[in-house]
């Protein structure tokens, strides 16, 4: 199964200040919706909110990172083959193929 790395976490905020204002906003609800701030017991820790970003795939800190599956491509390895290279048993999106030949 094939995976991505997602890190760098950094804030690209608009220059409109309407916009800016609604990304904020965003922002602070997806935090609270992960990190649960209206729990009896929030999540205060640096250890626990590290945690509860990996489980729902959250980046809040530049030093974070997360390896999230690619879903649209399921692979196998060959059959008849030694080697571990995937072959695509099924795609949601058409992959082409270049093959180069060599004269």
């Amino acid at each position: 199964m094939y995976r991505k790395h997602i890190s760098d976490f950094n804030v690209f905020l608009s220059n409109n200040p309407s916009t800016s204002r609604k990304q904020k906003a965003r922002f602070k609800r997806q935090c609270a919706r992960v990190f649960k701030y209206n729990k009896l017991t929030p999540i205060t820790t640096l250890e626990d909110k590290l945690a509860a970003g990996r489980r729902y795939r959250f980046l809040f800190l530049k030093s974070q990172h997360i390896y999230s599956v690619i879903h649209h491509l399921k692979y196998k390895c060959h059959p008849y083959k030694g080697s571990p290279d995937p072959m695509i048993i099924h795609s949601t999106f058409l992959i082409t193929y270049i093959l180069e030949l060599t004269i």
